[in-house]
């Protein structure tokens, strides 16, 4: 059985920007899962002190929510995380082809620079408070 590298080089080039936008798509947001869980308990929950208490913590929290920034992605960096990974990938799997010993020198700073571009693309990709400018906002 013969490998063929060419299209397993372009695979492994695309998985590392896909997976993270992927499972950063498809997550729902923890404070709506959260609202909803309530929601049916005080829905099951017959008229008492709890059921009193939990819809006032359900309310406060639906008025935090409406009242905290924005949650967004930064879609900027997003985008050149995955350009940069995508020719980084690129530029790794042409110094391999080389086969020089010194290619196998000059890889070790590009997988460096591809590890910081994966995690850009984890931060970026995450739907979190933002500023103007596409920082994550510490709360």
């Amino acid at each position: 059985m013969e490998i063929n590298w060419d299209l397993l080089i372009k695979v492994l080039a695309v998985l590392p920007v896909l997976i993270p936008l992927i499972l950063a798509a498809i997550r729902e947001d923890p404070e709506d899962q959260k609202i909803e869980r309530d929601v049916d308990l005080i829905a099951k929950l017959p008229d008492s002190a709890a059921r009193a208490a939990l819809l006032k913590r359900l309310d406060t929290r639906i008025r935090e929510q409406d009242s905290a920034p924005a949650r967004s992605r930064n879609i900027p960096s997003l985008a050149g995380a995955i350009l940069g990974t995508l020719g980084l990938t690129w530029a790794a799997a042409a110094l391999l082809s080389i086969g020089a010993w010194w290619a196998y020198l000059a890889i070790a700073p590009v997988v460096i620079l591809l590890s910081v571009l994966v995690y850009g693309i984890f931060e970026s990709s995450q739907k979190v408070p933002r500023d103007e400018k596409g920082k994550r906002l510490v709360t």
